[in-house]
């Protein structure tokens, strides 16, 4: 309403990256971003918030029209069985330990592209060991680009 801020925002260095993603990859593109951390937003001082540290939200699949690996958790989880599956593949992906098993998953999954806000970065990513490559990067988002084997 009037004279209050909102509670979240996506900033335009995410808008650009999402668009570029939009615009630069095919339609049937599959995206994985980072797994929503309800901590997060314990590294901002106030609102509005990043939207990814305020609620785990489709965002990034809605703005860049691409496919995302998981998103919106809390509600895939009532409907699709598979949703902890999914959860437990990103947070190991992300953990950065079992790079074999990385590729092998971005495989399996078809997944094309890693999505991450440089918040969100808690443990390096490995490009030669994840077989990635940068595909977009400004100063709030970095895109990766999996190569295919």
């Amino acid at each position: 309403g009037p004279n209050r801020s909102p509670l979240a925002i996506i900033v335009p260095g995410e808008l650009e990256a999402l668009n570029y993603l939009k615009n630069y990859s095919s339609s049937g593109s599959i995206i994985l971003n980072v797994p929503f951390d309800p901590y997060l937003k314990d590294k901002f001082n106030k609102p509005p918030l990043p939207i990814y540290a305020w609620y785990d939200t489709p965002y990034t699949s809605a703005i860049s029209e691409r496919v995302s690996y998981l998103a919106s958790e809390h509600v895939t989880l009532l409907a699709y069985p598979q949703t902890k599956e999914r959860q437990e593949n990103m947070k190991k992906f992300f953990s950065q330990e079992d790079f074999d098993w990385n590729r092998q998953f971005l495989k399996k999954e078809k997944i094309n592209y890693i999505y991450l806000a440089k918040d969100q970065i808690k443990q390096p990513i490995n490009l030669i060991k994840n077989n990635l490559e940068n595909f977009f990067e400004n100063d709030k988002v970095i895109i990766y680009h999996v190569i295919n084997s």
